[in-house]
């Protein structure tokens, strides 16, 4: 394997698939751990040896508190999955603008990280989306991001982006842009049913385009 002077490999700065971890633990017999942070508050989480499940961005830094609540209103909590809310010394003191300051760090000092996580009964969270992203389609909730991982899987795609298309009173209902892998060959019927038939109905994709190779492009 070719490994043997390493002890852990470590992740940060964006969301890594979860067969991706599979795979490169698969491959070199390395655990790979996460970390979960930004510039206000880093980092917030992190998996340790041993304590790895695949997927996970870990658990709460020692001294950081943190909380999930319902990202359309901060006060009230969520269960199972919803915005994270994380205070601690490792939290900023504030912006030099007043009122984003206000609106970044809630009264007791709890900061709005912006990401929807899920936990498990462990204690483990799992990245979910950034809450700008997220869609909702007849009350709702959707995950763009959730949908992307999917995509992704399919051996033939290399990239997708899901964004929100108006749906009138019913909200946004999920599109995507796929980018393949060179050389590979999909088409767009046989990508709506790899992704559609993991989903609920409410969590459909209902358009897909195919952009070309690569993801080069993918902005």
């Amino acid at each position: 394997r070719g490994h043997t002077g390493l002890r852990y490999a470590v992740n940060a700065g964006a969301p890594l698939p979860r067969e991706t971890q599979e795979e490169w633990m698969k491959t070199t017999g390395v655990e790979l751990l996460q970390l979960y942070g930004m510039t206000e508050a880093a980092p917030l989480t992190a998996t340790l040896p041993g304590d790895n499940p695949p997927g996970s961005i870990g658990k709460p830094m020692p001294g950081v508190e943190t909380q999930l609540v319902d990202p359309e209103d901060p006060k009230k909590p969520a269960e199972g999955v919803g915005e994270l809310l994380a205070r601690g010394p490792i939290v900023m003191k504030g912006y030099g603008d007043p009122e984003e300051t206000r609106r970044a760090i809630l009264p007791g000092g709890w900061l709005r990280t912006g990401d929807i996580l899920a936990v498990d009964g462990e204690g483990h969270f799992y990245f979910r989306g950034v809450r700008n992203r997220m869609l909702k389609y007849k009350g709702y909730p959707i995950f763009p991001r959730d949908l992307e991982l999917i995509l992704e899987q399919h051996p033939a795609v290399a990239r997708a982006l899901v964004e929100g298309e108006p749906a009138g009173d019913l909200g946004q209902v999920p599109v995507a842009k796929v980018w393949l892998r060179r050389g590979a060959v999909a088409t767009r019927e046989e990508l709506l049913r790899w992704v559609n038939s993991k989903v609920a109905n409410y969590k459909q994709i209902r358009h897909l385009e195919i952009l070309g190779e690569d993801g080069q492009d993918l902005n």
